[in-house]
């Protein structure tokens, strides 16, 4: 993952400010690192890699996405008052809970700024390392449960 990033990011520290390259990198390298991690995972629980491929596609587009999916379920269309906007509204702020975050990672818009004072390198990394340390135990009790059985 480290190695795909930084061929990324050379090129934009070429192109923009070094800091805001850089934070940028790492910022690609967490969100690399997540796939991979949901790629580990996802292959030892299912086995099978046409599953596995939807699987990790899901769970990355979704992702990425779930934020714009949140809004869409309270939008100016949808009426508040309606119990099954609340319920669906409620759903999706449950799945939204099981995913990062990933639509505020690797923004292209941080390669135009001055500087990395805006981006939120910190909170980042603590999502990553939270949601990497899930999958890995996802994982592992999936290999631990089939030795067993």
């Amino acid at each position: 993952a480290g190695a795909l990033a930084a061929l990324a990011a050379i090129p934009a520290a070429g192109l923009s400010v070094a800091l805001a390259a850089a934070a940028w990198g790492l910022s690609l390298v967490a969100e690399l690192s997540l796939v991979a991690a949901a790629c580990m995972s996802a292959v030892v629980t299912l086995r099978h890699v046409g599953a596995t491929v939807l699987a990790v596609s899901a769970f990355y587009l979704l992702a990425r996405v779930m934020p714009a999916i949140a809004l869409m379920s309270r939008g100016p269309a949808v009426d508040p008052a309606d119990w099954s906007a609340r319920v669906i509204a409620a759903l999706v702020d449950a799945l939204a809970l099981g995913l990062p975050r990933l639509d505020r990672y690797t923004q292209a818009a941080w390669l135009g700024t001055d500087g990395i004072a805006h981006v939120p390198v910190a909170s980042i990394a603590l999502e990553t390392v939270v949601y990497i340390a899930l999958l890995v135990a996802v994982g592992l009790i999936d290999l631990h449960r089939r030795d067993d059985g």
